[in-house]
């Protein structure tokens, strides 16, 4: 019996392949247009009106909510002790820096933060997709696709929009953070970080002549059942505080916030004060002779008012340094190898994709404009998913030519 037939090695292309025509490789060739087109169907400048670049989400109604509830809860309750005791100019320049304050939210929130310009359209997206199959139902109008706006411009798919000199989206603000609106978002925290430092002091302040100034409007008394209370109650809102920091929503927010400068240093301050805001109503007479001059509101308002002068200095002197340097938060994590840990959604079914960050590519510098290998890496999947059957079929065609 006759051995098996070899082909000769040396043989260019096996007879039955037909060689690709010039329209094939015209569409799915690296000299396509395309390949250099942005991804589709994203947002660009003139989508919006010029106060309205940002979004609303719940996360930043929190934060509206927050910025305006707590003053507004010490303009009632420790405003007045301190008018009493004080000249009223410590009020007036609380409202000022509430005001400043407010505003830079207000500019950081709502202005552009270097969105691309729209550029020049070179087609539609059919032009990066595969020939539809016979019968196949006809597809609706493909969106129109542009050239990419340039390597200083980095794709956000929080927003769907490239931006010049991207940092990062903020959930607290609903914007993006790019090279326009930077400068205000460091004012922003700024303020924010130095009006929470004066409530504070105002409400020490406030609190430290309850217990001082004669007469001494509160007296600590004994009472064993009250001190056995305070333990008890104690213990049950730091077992509660920690089962909350090990709680899926939180596991990616708290290695955020503790990597910014000063966190641990803050974290055992707050949990001295925390431990005696709870302990000291139970051991004094606080409640016994409540009057407009003298309350204990301004006591139980310190906690959260250090809790923000330690969050948001450590993050103003965090992005102050970023901008000396040079370098995005989006780079700086990456750097760090930080990686946000996904979650269940409210439904507890679905989970946000997977934003696993990489190591960053050998270049001489990070700067806040990231290139377009960065720009068109992980979070942009449309593009990604469009233009692989494209790049395969043209990495087909080269070997086979």
């Amino acid at each position: 019996m006759p051995g098996p037939v070899r082909v000769p090695a040396a043989s260019p292309r096996p007879p039955t392949v037909k060689p690709p025509d010039a329209a094939y490789l015209s569409r799915f060739g690296a000299n396509n247009p395309a390949a250099n087109a942005a991804i589709a169907n994203v947002r660009w400048a003139d989508d919006f009106s010029w106060w309205g670049f940002g979004s609303l989400n719940s996360v930043c109604v929190c934060a509206w909510l927050l910025l305006v509830a707590l003053p507004l809860l010490f303009f009632a309750f420790v405003a007045p002790s301190l008018v009493y005791e004080h000249h009223p100019g410590l009020i007036l320049a609380a409202v000022a820096l509430f005001v400043l304050t407010c505003a830079f939210f207000l500019v950081v929130s709502c202005t552009d933060p270097g969105v691309a310009p729209r550029p020049e359209a070179i087609g539609d997206s059919s032009k990066r997709s595969l020939p539809r199959k016979p019968g196949s139902a006809p597809p609706t109008k493909p969106p129109l696709l542009y050239q990419h706006p340039g390597e200083e411009y980095t794709y956000c798919s929080d927003s769907n929009r490239y931006v010049r000199g991207f940092d990062h989206f903020c959930d607290f603000v609903g914007n993006d953070i790019g090279e326009h609106n930077m400068p205000f978002f460091v004012m922003f925290l700024i303020c924010l970080a130095s009006f929470s430092v004066f409530l504070f002091a105002c409400c020490a302040l406030s609190g430290y002549y309850l217990f001082t100034v004669p007469p001494p409007v509160v007296h600590f008394v004994h009472n064993w059942w009250s001190e056995a209370i305070a333990v008890a109650l104690l213990l049950l809102v730091f077992s509660g505080l920690r089962r909350c920091a090990m709680a899926a929503c939180c596991q990616s927010i708290i290695p955020l916030i503790m990597m910014m400068p000063g966190a641990n240093f803050g974290v055992v301050l707050l949990a001295v004060l925390l431990a005696a805001v709870i302990l000291v109503p139970f051991v004094t007479d606080m409640w016994d002779q409540v009057t407009p001059e003298g309350n204990p509101a301004s006591f139980y308002m310190l906690v959260p008012f250090l809790a923000f002068s330690v969050l948001f200095w450590g993050m103003a002197v965090h992005w102050l340094w970023l901008v000396c340097e040079g370098v995005s938060q989006k780079m700086w994590l990456r750097a760090k190898g930080w990686r946000k840990t996904p979650t269940d959604s409210t439904e507890g079914t679905a989970k946000p994709p997977d934003r696993t960050v990489a190591a960053p590519p050998k270049t001489t510098a990070v700067a806040t404009g990231a290139s377009r290998s960065e720009s068109d890496a992980a979070p942009s999947k449309g593009r990604t998913a469009a233009a692989a059957p494209a790049q395969t079929k043209g990495a087909q065609v080269r070997e086979m030519v």
